[in-house]
């Protein structure tokens, strides 16, 4: 019987990190989106992708500064560069009704308690 070699990746390799860092950015249990300086969603997360019931087409390149969700001073901190922390009722009722981004049926009237 013939050995057959199987593709070695060193621990230093950077494309095994890299692959590794993406699998568990995807896999983590908590929703994750990430945005630019001026408040457009650059990516999200898969978990972040079921939570809310969103397919990252649909979504990309909203901008957080527009969510109804979001308590004003909040957004005024987050504009200015700052930190937030707070928890959040997040309304889909509030998003469809705002028309920030198209919601999926099941979701009206359904409201997500966040730690933002």
């Amino acid at each position: 019987m013939q050995k057959m070699d199987m593709p070695h990746f060193s621990t230093h390799n950077p494309l095994k990190k890299e692959l590794n860092l993406e699998n568990i950015y995807q896999k983590l249990p908590i929703g994750i989106e990430l945005y630019d300086g001026e408040g457009n969603l650059i990516d999200l997360n898969e978990t972040d992708e079921q939570l809310f019931a969103i397919k990252r087409t649909d979504i990309i390149g909203i901008n957080l500064f527009e969510n109804p969700n979001f308590p004003a001073d909040q957004i005024h901190r987050l504009k200015k560069g700052e930190e937030v922390a707070f928890d959040c009722q997040y309304a889909f009722d509030k998003i469809k009704t705002n028309q920030y981004y198209h919601i999926n049926p099941q979701q009206e009237n359904t409201i997500l308690y966040l730690s933002i």
